[in-house]
């Protein structure tokens, strides 16, 4: 079912695209097209798609928490009923048969199966029965689910505790997926572990704008730390435990730009490097070299001891602890929706603790390239792009620099306004899909939150 369009990637694309690809380059058209066992899909999320915040012992999750106040979520509102897939989920298999993709990827709520976080405190029958029905449906239809533990909504009573900050995490985590593998693994192929532990770590640890909502620099390192362990603790569960009755895969979904240099220089090639190296090599290197890049520790550690607090740098792993992340994954997911223009920071006597402070690097948009913004009067300087190309760039370096791992593109697309007149989207569609197709080096390819409910 998955095809490998050339030895160093295979691309199982998710989405929804004609077969024949048009794509507009400068003056040239190029016209190709997906050959007939090359699969597309497309995906969602459970606090997002599933509603039924606190229905049938379902627990709190930190989303849920988050989102009382109506001022993290843009445009206000809540999630407590969303897509109401929960109760929908009946219609939206039969609108994604009709739709004729052959993959789902969907996401467990971990508070949905284990209110408190824990076996020992509690599973939630009706959480898990609904998971069941919903994977025997979707298998029924000849829809392949493609299942991701942790798409962010932790369970609220395990934040109280500490959330991922705390070591523990690791522990509660690998339970869970054990439990997972073990109820679901029968009918489930495919897995993911934590989608994006970029934002996971430093959207909700840093920045804030993410659940927990935490705006502590100290621990943005340290939870990323804890999640590559957690990842991997999943990752030898599958492989010692189920692995050879079940026959399936684990993977991990890294989402990362594309950055390119704003000029010829050295330094500015040198942020460029840098860039890519914390965004995708902070997690990715750990995961096929057993540890973290030797730029970004050493930045990091000359950062953070000049600035006096010399006990927020990069954790270090153990050796056993290096040699059980390495090489942890069947195949890698990737998450791209835009391309950055990098720079040095040639200033940096202002800067305080930070992840990006750490990298001396300034990003910004390449204005050059079409804006995506359904109403662009509102938003002149938005990010999003129609820069295609970085994707194609970005699989090439994964291939290249990771030693032609199987990838999987879990993550692509564009929000819009909710209308039919999206004209934005399908140009971002085409652009992308045909970036892809151009550089005949297949993976999984997905358009990223067709929310049917």
């Amino acid at each position: 079912m998955f095809l490998e369009r050339c030895s160093a990637v295979s691309l199982l694309v998710l989405g929804f695209a004609s077969e024949i690809i048009f794509c507009a380059q400068g003056s040239d058209t190029i016209m190709d097209k997906f050959p007939q066992d090359f699969s597309f899909g497309v995906g969602s999320a459970a606090f997002p798609t599933e509603g039924a915040w606190d229905t049938d012992g379902k627990g709190a999750s930190i989303w849920d928490e988050f989102a009382k106040n109506s001022s993290n979520i843009q445009g206000g509102g809540d999630a407590k009923k969303s897509g109401d897939g929960y109760h929908k989920y009946r219609d939206d298999v039969q609108l994604l048969k009709e739709l004729g993709v052959s993959h789902y990827k969907l996401s467990f709520s971990w508070p949905r199966i284990m209110p408190k976080g824990t076996i020992a405190d509690g599973l939630n029958n009706a959480g898990i029965s609904y998971y069941s029905d919903l994977i025997d449906l979707l298998v029924a239809n000849g829809i392949s689910p493609l299942v991701t533990l942790y798409h962010w909504d932790l369970p609220q009573a395990l934040q109280l505790k500490g959330g991922w900050s705390n070591r523990t995490s690791v522990t509660w985590f690998r339970n869970y997926a054990d439990f997972c593998f073990g109820r679901f693994g029968n009918k489930v192929k495919m897995w993911t572990t934590i989608e994006d532990p970029f934002s996971v770590a430093y959207k909700g640890y840093e920045s804030g704008e993410h659940a927990p909502g935490l705006r502590t620099p100290g621990e943005v390192y340290n939870v990323g730390h804890n999640l590559l362990l957690a990842h991997a603790e999943a990752y030898r569960v599958y492989r010692d435990t189920y692995k050879t009755a079940q026959k399936g895969q684990v993977g991990i979904s890294l989402s990362s730009d594309w950055f390119v240099a704003k000029s010829g220089t050295v330094a500015s090639t040198l942020a460029d490097i840098r860039a890519l190296t914390f965004r995708l090599g902070w997690f990715a290197d750990p995961i096929f070299k057993g540890d973290y890049p030797e730029t970004m520790k050493q930045l990091v550690t000359s950062k953070r001891i000049s600035q006096g607090i010399p006990n927020q740098t990069l954790p270090t792993f153990s050796v056993a602890e290096k040699a059980m992340i390495k090489g942890s994954v069947d195949f890698l997911g990737i998450n791209h929706f835009k391309t950055q223009l990098v720079a040095p920071n040639i200033d940096t006597s202002s800067a305080g603790p930070g992840f990006y402070a750490d990298q001396n690097l300034v990003l910004e948009t390449d204005t050059s390239y079409p804006k995506l913004e359904f109403r662009p009067e509102t938003n002149p300087n938005s990010d999003r792009r129609l820069m295609g190309f970085g994707l194609r760039k970005l699989l090439q370096y994964v291939t290249a620099t990771y030693n032609k791992p199987v990838i999987y593109v879990t993550q692509n697309g564009l929000d819009s306004c909710g209308t039919l007149e999206d004209q934005n989207r399908v140009d971002y569609i085409r652009d992308y899909t045909n970036s892809v197709l151009q550089g005949e080096c297949a993976a999984l390819y997905g358009f990223n939150e067709l929310m049917l409910g």
